[in-house]
């Protein structure tokens, strides 16, 4: 390898190949009015021009050339110990470019399959619309329409303005593709809905993806690249090996994708993503460029000395491919019509196994004979399979010889023998048989070792020997028998197939690869095989995606290029939406207010009436109005919808999440250092806890928070020297609908002018002018707020005139809600005592540190809070940030990022000294890493999603979560952990340990 090369490329989104998937997101990223800067590299050449990718016929002649990788598989056990070629396409258009253009749909049923084994939000009714988006169907002749039988076609799943032309075989004088269509109704398999649907069996006249009018192949390099290419900000790099990506360590600890090295030009190139790097290298080399970055078995890795990012053994795993084998008969006479113009399966079927025993239930009876595997793949698989409308494979037809000899030197399509012969082939539509792809060596030149274990499951043998005597069936009807030699010589001596010993002695022979490996990096949840998420995120890092093939988790019943462009228009459409903020040009200069330049790429408004009901002191309800909070007797209107600009979409966590808004301030807030030898100091922003400065940055938060779900925001008179107040309401909190909470703490008592420059007691004068004042910075004086909280006990003011001040502001509709914060639990007890005393508004939740390292309020606080009815809204999830592993024994002053959480230069962050860097918690911080770590988890995502399905907090008991950030991505990256499913129980288990140990060390009432 030679020097690294630091040159100025650099975009939003880097793409790891040019290939099927990897244009069509650099045409969809870079199609609309927002700037997104993107870079492809792909290692092959721009071919578009040369006559062999063109022409249709000609796809053959691509195997084993320069548009190839040429990797081949070590010798398969389940075939006689041959070797299998294992063509990918390497040029412009990936293996869109040299393929037989088949484009067939796939099930409904595979595909829901995928929702089934975990990867949610994944299922046909998601994806159907992606397939039709990615084409363009050309509808032949009306003779022609009629010769080849496709009076199913249904304009509603066909696409009409799609980059990828797609049309049907001009075969309207060959009598053979007729004779396909007529052959399948004789046999009671005829199709009569379109395949598209996502319900069709039997035989049909197939699509391709061909250019009717042109009569040249359309893929993904003609119908997405050079549309992308001439656009501002992208570019498209060929004959670029990609070698690894690189990694740098988020403000969290996290390894997040910077960039990657590439070979250009015979130098080593970094080249910088500043968004995303999105691997899109196919099923064979998105594998091996994880495991070569670091990700992977750490097994395989360790044997190759490659640094360990993520210890993942799923990476590589779950190969899944079709076999396909086939009979060549003989025909009768040569047929000519145009067959330079057509690609290699003109003729498709799906089909279920027929005969079994003269069962009526053929399919059911067949796998009832075989035990079912633990794998839930495996059951998924034959639950798909015992549906009588299912297809157990697909069957094929094309002009060509199927040569599929033992030598394994040749491909399917090349001549062997003399004369013409009609092929009918069929590949089985869900194997059961898994393979792995890993690394031979740590050189990127290096082709990677490619086990698809073929047969290595004996089910997948019997049902493809079933469907092979099927294939007898069909060339023996009347209307292809009279096409074909009645002796006629077939492709191979074994092809005269007696029973079903003969078709498994055929098929271990010559089955071999349609070219269709995929599942290598599945999406899946880690603990089930998965390797990136249901958003394609890769684990255990950030800024990293996979796109292609090697994200399905079970293959599709036939041909997988429709699915892969299916795939690549979904996942573009994640990335956008994900991504809140973009570059746009404005003017600094240009003084706010912010609703003059949102920045916001996809928002999604949802008008829905949203009445919020709270139980009052006297067990009246009453609703959230559009103007003030009054209680029912003063306001006429109980039915007011004040959510017209609601930007919130449906949450999908067990527990409400409220936005904690402490990051969020001016700049120059000031800050007092408490260096002992030295005079006082002061900072700016990104200090006191202030690192959202600039009001774009606070919409993009919004943004963020409301796309997951989520309404409530928290705040305080005294975050960000008060200025926090002031940057929600020029974000235009209550347009948006979003709810609002604040606090008032008493700054007096404790002389914290060090902090804010107002100080407050809860004095009843000062409630009332603390409250108003965040009123009013909050815009809100008309419209009220929902919540106001006591954030702090004033243990020098009689807290019966505290609690009767604050009823009075109820009474008078400033606020909804009643909430405490930091009291200890004899004083919740009283609190709530005086306010049924008297009739007050009594507080309905209480704020308080609660995490999978502090849970001491679970003695005693907890339940008073239980018994007063009163919800916990838990803050400080993270462990005041100690659980983001970015803390370490014996760190010095000078390591601790200035301004940070736990910077103890800042006078008000040694109370996290005390609570949380102690020796025990660095004990139970040691104990969970490696367990973090064996199931590709970080330790914050530990410590989220514990809090969402293993504490004590409970939806029934109106608690929730608050939650902060220092950063859009780290809340992306918080609320996308909070919304995964429950932690393995060896992570539970090690968490609770780690608690057993520091236990008893802290003050329980926080």
């Amino acid at each position: 390898m030679g020097s690294l090369v630091d040159t100025p490329w650099e975009a939003d989104y880097v793409i790891v190949g040019g290939g099927t998937s990897g244009l069509v997101l650099a045409a969809r990223l870079s199609e609309d009015d927002v700037p997104r800067s993107v870079i492809v590299l792909e290692a092959g050449k721009n071919l578009v021009e040369d006559p062999r990718v063109q022409t249709p016929a000609l796809w053959t002649t691509l195997m084993g050339s320069d548009a190839d990788w040429q990797y081949q598989s070590i010798p398969q056990v389940g075939l006689g110990d041959r070797v299998i070629k294992e063509p990918q396409g390497k040029l412009l258009g990936g293996s869109s470019g040299i393929n037989g253009q088949a484009y067939v749909a796939p099930t409904k049923t595979g595909i829901d399959a995928w929702a089934t084994l975990g990867a949610t939000g994944w299922d046909w009714e998601t994806l159907a619309p992606y397939y039709k988006k990615a084409t363009t169907l050309q509808m032949p002749d009306e003779a022609t329409r009629d010769h080849i039988g496709v009076a199913w076609v249904d304009p509603e799943v066909n696409g009409t303005s799609g980059p990828i032309k797609v049309s049907f075989p001009a075969v309207k004088q060959d009598p053979l593709s007729k004779a396909w269509v007529q052959t399948f109704q004789e046999l009671g398999y005829g199709c009569t809905t379109d395949p598209f649907s996502g319900t069709s069996t039997g035989g049909y006249s197939n699509l391709a993806a061909v250019d009717f009018e042109t009569k040249t192949r359309s893929y993904a390099a003609t119908g997405y690249g050079l549309p992308a290419m001439g656009r501002d900000g992208v570019r498209l790099v060929t004959e670029a090996t990609v070698q690894r990506v690189v990694f740098a360590a988020d403000n969290a600890g996290v390894p997040a994708a910077t960039g990657v090295e590439a070979q250009i030009d015979g130098q080593t190139v970094l080249v910088k993503a500043t968004k995303e790097v999105i691997l899109a290298a196919g099923a064979l080399n998105s594998p091996k460029l994880l495991e070569l970055s670091g990700i992977g078995n750490k097994d395989i890795l360790a044997q190759y000395d490659i640094p360990l990012v993520v210890d993942n053994p799923n990476v590589g795993e779950n190969l899944q491919d079709h076999l396909m084998s086939g009979i060549s008969f003989e025909l009768y006479a040569e047929h000519k019509t145009g067959p330079m113009t057509v690609g290699g399966v003109q003729s498709c079927a799906y089909m279920p196994i027929t005969k079994y025993r003269g069962r009526p239930d053929a399919q059911e009876a067949f796998l009832a004979g075989f035990p079912t595997g633990p794998d839930r793949r495996d059951q998924v698989i034959r639950e798909i399979y015992a549906r009588a409308d299912a297809p157990t494979c697909s069957m094929f037809m094309f002009l060509a010889q199927a040569n599929l000899h033992q030598d394994g030197k040749s491909f399917v399509g090349q001549a062997l023998q003399s004369g013409n012969f009609l092929s009918l082939g069929l590949s089985q539509s869900h194997p059961f048989s898994r393979g792995t792809v890993h690394i031979a060596s740590a050189d990127p030149s290096v082709s990677p070792t490619i086990d698809p274990r073929y047969f290595s499951n004996s089910l997948d043998l019997e049902i493809m020997a079933h469907n092979l005597l099927d294939v007898e069936r069909v060339h023996r009807v009347t209307l292809m028998a009279e096409f074909l030699l009645a002796d006629g010589r077939r492709n191979h001596p074994d092809a005269f197939l007696s029973d079903l010993d003969s078709a498994k002695k055929y098929l271990r022979d010559t089955a071999t690869t349609t070219y269709h490996s995929s599942g290598t990096a599945a999406m899946l949840p880690r603990e089930n095989g998965g390797v990136v998420d249901d958003q394609l995120r890769v684990y255990g890092v950030t800024k990293l995606r996979v796109c292609d093939a090697s994200i399905f988790p079970l293959i599709p019943a036939a041909n997988i290029m429709s699915t892969v462009y299916a795939v690549a228009e979904r996942a573009a459409d994640i990335i956008k939406a994900d991504i809140k903020v973009v570059y746009q040009k404005y003017d600094l200069k240009e003084k706010y207010p912010l609703h003059r330049f949102y920045l916001i790429s996809m928002i999604f408004y949802f008008k829905a009436a949203m009445t919020l009901n709270y139980l009052t002191p006297n067990a009246t309800t009453y609703s959230l109005m559009g103007t003030r909070y009054y209680p029912p007797e003063d306001q006429p209107d109980s039915t007011m919808d004040i959510s017209t600009s609601d930007m919130t979409t449906v949450p999908k966590t067990p527990l409400p999440i409220i936005f904690g808004s402490m990051t969020i301030g001016r700049p120059g807030t000031p800050l007092t250092l408490n260096y002992e030898s030295k005079p006082e100091l002061t900072r700016h922003a990104g200090t006191a806890h202030v690192r959202i400065s600039h009001p774009i940055e606070t919409t993009t938060m919004l943004d963020i928070f409301q796309h997951h779900g989520h309404n409530e925001i928290d705040t305080a008179r005294v975050y960000g020297a008060g200025s926090t107040e002031h940057y929600l309401a020029d974000a235009h909190w209550h347009e948006r609908g979003l709810v609002m909470a604040t606090k008032l703490y008493p700054t007096q008592r404790r002389d914290m002018k060090w902090l804010t420059p107002q100080t407050w007691t809860h004095r009843p004068e000062d409630i009332r002018a603390g409250l108003l004042e965040s009123l009013d910075a909050l815009n809100a004086r008309e419209t009220g707020i929902d919540m106001f909280y006591l954030h702090g006990p004033d243990r020098e003011v009689s807290i019966e005139e505290t609690l009767a001040e604050v009823d009075r502001l109820f009474r008078e509709g400033y606020f909804r809600r009643f909430g405490i914060s930091n009291f200890q639990a004899w004083e919740v007890a009283r609190i709530c005592e005086i306010c049924e005393r008297n009739g007050y508004v009594r507080p309905s939740v209480y704020q308080g540190i609660y995490n999978a390292y502090q849970r001491s309020i679970e003695a005693e606080l907890l339940p008073c809070l239980r018994h007063y009815g009163i919800g916990l809204y838990a803050f400080q999830p993270l462990a005041a940030g100690f659980l983001t592993a970015r803390y370490r024994r014996g760190q010095k002053t000078e390591e601790y990022e200035v301004g940070s959480r736990f910077d103890p230069r800042v006078r008000s962050n040694l109370m996290y000294h005390d609570r949380y860097l102690t020796e025990r918690s660095f004990d139970a911080i040691e104990l969970l890493r490696p367990v973090a770590r064996k199931y590709g988890l970080t330790e914050s995502e530990c410590g989220l999603r514990w809090m969402m399905h293993h504490s004590a907090l409970r939806k029934e008991f109106q608690d929730a979560l608050i939650v902060g950030a220092s950063s859009a991505d780290q809340l992306e990256r918080n609320l996308v952990d909070l919304e995964k499913g429950p932690l393995p129980e060896e992570i539970v288990q090690v968490l609770d340990e780690g608690w057993k140990g520091i236990s008893g060390t802290y003050r329980y009432w926080h």
